[in-house]
């Protein structure tokens, strides 16, 4: 008597025969046409969700195979492949319980080894994912994959020769797999070998042209060796391909800011945040992004919801100062800005063994080291606090940038200046400068704001004085429309000498240009529209200082000529971007530091013409 033919059993076969030859579509048929016969077949759930796995159903997927789980509690092939759909939905607690039970009922697996290393490294848990990774490689050591996210976890743990290592030999083993080119990318960009990195990621792209991820590290170092517009336009593209990557909307929305298109980046960071709410450098790029908008409330708030995640995000403490001390707010303002010295590098910190003053010790009797820190502007302002300082009974010694030393003399006699490569036989106690608002108490209100609190030198105005042109009857009108070119941040507070032609020609002045290093033919364009060009022959500050105080007013950026200007009383008109540096705080036409300053601000981003046309009203009043 022949054998009966189990029909579920035969049809499962069947169904099992197609999916091995990838007809995945006829396969998916017979494991449904099983399960319409007998509703308890583990198998066909977990191979059903297995295609819809493959064919980019995977919520579906993770359903099904939930469902064979539950027939099958002991099966461990099931609990592998959900653990690994988890891994790539992104849901990584999940996904180590479910590979944690693959590995209990099949230690043998290296796949559920390897992938519970993913899960491990997204979750924090590094030592854990380099021993996952491990335990796969020990089972089977050319698995390419396991190569690959050992590499994840060195790298993480900055052992990135052996990271590269990892990398190289998940390349051997799986040439055609872009992961391990654009992994060994991100370690030789972080390592400082930007070029080489841009070589791996070259190799990936040519095996993978859309793949979002390598787009998005290349542009990472492409913004690293400075060519930003070739990262925008990668980032742009893996954006387009993947909307819902949050790391390319991101860097996107960073490249934008950096590159001061802020209205864009807004919209980047914005749907970044949208997709990922807890992302800690966007909430930090969108405040940055807000408050150069002009929008420091909501500035402020986003600084507070990056910092309701990190309560030490450095970063975002010292925006948050920066965005308060714009707004008026010195109280809190100046704490926060000591932030600074935790930064990376520090600013305004020195490792002396001395104590640092902050307001609090008795300065009666006691040497104080007051020191420089950031820009020539920034000790040019706040060295008004040495007199302060001295008026608490302190011996003060200032410590200065070179080009300041001559003009720093005329402060006042009894304060020693010294260079900055200088230090004191003996001192007491020491502050930065820009520590010395919030060390004595200072608000809006009771900024130490003398009409005049430096001097230049006579016989440097009588040699300066010489090489004017002859006296007309005209003001002389200083001018300088430039910052420092080779920094991004400071370029935007420059208005160009092109852009202020219309100023040039609207007073019947003798226009004196004090432009250090001014962009090729600008001196001479200047020279030809029938001014002076004196800037490139300015030796130090004395000399500047000399030159400043023959002019009837000053025309400038904001630079360091603008605080020199204000610390000889002269007046000064001082041209802002919009969104301009704290200390000019928000809406003022005046300035609390400098009482012979007026402030001209841009009326939008970039809208210097504004600027001008409200300069060229002050001359003509």
């Amino acid at each position: 008597m022949a054998s009966e033919v189990d029909p579920v059993g035969a049809l499962f076969q069947q169904g099992r025969s197609l999916h091995q030859l990838g007809r995945l579509a006829e396969a998916g048929g017979c494991y449904e046409a099983v399960l319409q016969r007998d509703p308890g077949h583990a198998e066909a759930w977990h191979l059903a969700g297995v295609i819809s796995f493959q064919t980019g159903r995977v919520e579906q997927g993770v359903e099904l195979v939930r469902r064979a789980i539950a027939l099958n509690p002991n099966a461990a092939a099931p609990h592998a492949n959900l653990g690994q759909a988890l891994n790539g939905l992104g849901r990584h607690a999940e996904a180590a319980q479910v590979l944690g039970r693959a590995i209990a009922l099949q230690p043998g697996n290296p796949r559920a080894h390897a992938a519970l290393g993913v899960a491990l490294l997204a979750l924090g848990d590094t030592p854990g994912a380099l021993a996952r990774s491990e335990a796969a490689l020990a089972l089977q050591p050319g698995f390419a994959e396991a190569h690959n996210s050992r590499g994840l976890a060195l790298h993480r743990l900055g052992r990135t020769d052996e990271a590269l290592e990892s990398f190289d030999q998940a390349i051997r083993l799986l040439p055609s797999d872009p992961a391990a080119y654009v992994n060994a990318a991100n370690v030789l960009g972080d390592a400082g070998q930007g070029e080489e990195a841009l070589g791996r990621l070259d190799a990936a792209l040519r095996l993978a042209p859309d793949l979002p991820e390598a787009l998005t590290s290349r542009a990472i170092i492409l913004m690293q060796l400075g060519r930003p517009e070739r990262a925008l336009a990668d980032l742009a593209q893996a954006a387009r391909l993947r909307p819902t990557l949050a790391g390319a909307r991101y860097n996107l929305g960073a490249v934008l800011k950096d590159l001061h298109r802020p209205a864009e980046a807004l919209v980047e960071l914005d749907a970044a945040l949208a997709l990922q709410p807890r992302h800690l450098t966007a909430l930090y790029s969108r405040a940055v992004v807000l408050a150069e908008l002009g929008r420091p409330g909501e500035a402020m708030a986003a600084f507070d919801q990056a910092i309701a995640l990190k309560p030490d995000y450095v970063e975002a403490l010292y925006g948050r100062a920066l965005s308060r001390l714009q707004a008026g707010d010195f109280g809190q303002g100046l704490r926060d800005f000591e932030q600074r010295k935790a930064l990376t590098p520090p600013l305004g910190h020195r490792p002396y063994a001395e104590p640092e003053w902050l307001g609090e010790q008795d300065l009666a009797g006691k040497t104080l080291l007051l020191h420089h820190e950031q820009g020539l502007g920034d000790t040019l302002m706040f060295s008004r606090y040495a007199k302060l300082a001295e008026t608490r009974g302190a011996q003060v010694v200032l410590s200065v940038q070179t080009p300041l030393i001559g003009l720093m003399q005329s402060l006042n006699p009894t304060i020693a200046v010294i260079g900055e490569g200088e230090r004191p036989e003996r001192f007491d106690l020491h502050a930065p400068l820009m520590s010395l608002p919030m060390a004595f108490g200072t608000t809006p209100r009771t900024i130490p704001a003398e009409p005049r609190y430096l001097a230049s030198d006579a016989a440097l105005r009588a040699r300066w004085a010489a090489k004017l042109p002859p006296a007309t009857g005209r003001r002389r009108i200083g001018v300088v429309w430039a910052s420092n070119r080779e920094n991004l941040q400071l370029t935007q507070r420059s208005v160009g000498l092109e852009a202020m032609r219309p100023l040039l020609a609207a007073a019947d002045a003798d226009w004196i240009s004090l432009q250090k290093d001014p962009a090729p033919g600008e001196a001479v364009a200047f020279t030809a529209a029938g001014g002076t060009h004196l800037g490139d022959q300015l030796e130090d500050f004395a000399d500047t200082a000399a030159l400043l105080d023959l002019m009837d007013l000053v025309i400038t950026v904001d630079t360091s000529v603008a605080h020199l200007a204000g610390a000889l009383g002269r007046p000064v008109l001082i041209l802002l971007a919009f969104n301009p540096d704290w200390r000019w705080l928000a809406g003022r036409a005046d300035s609390p530091w400098y009482p012979s300053a007026r402030l001209l601000r841009q009326a939008a981003p970039g809208d210097w013409a504004s600027v001008i046309a409200q300069a060229a009203a002050a001359l003509a009043q």
